[in-house]
């Protein structure tokens, strides 16, 4: 299975809710979702662009064969 990340703004009142996240990937095979801050569709890339990286970062390095 392709490994796949989910990040849902933590504040999102209007899209894709942790919680839908969370069960969504619960579904698949090498899946993880995350949570950061912020809301609604740019504003989590604004406010936490640092939690974003890293936990891009972090995804992809556990990608790599051992």
């Amino acid at each position: 299975a392709a490994p796949t990340l989910m990040l849902a703004a933590h504040d999102d009142d209007e899209g894709w809710p942790p919680d839908q996240a969370r069960a969504a990937c619960a579904t698949m095979r090498n899946a993880h979702a995350d949570v950061v801050m912020g809301g609604g569709r740019v504003a989590p890339l604004l406010v936490d662009a640092k939690t974003i990286a890293g936990t891009l970062v972090d995804f992809w390095d556990a990608q790599r064969p051992a």
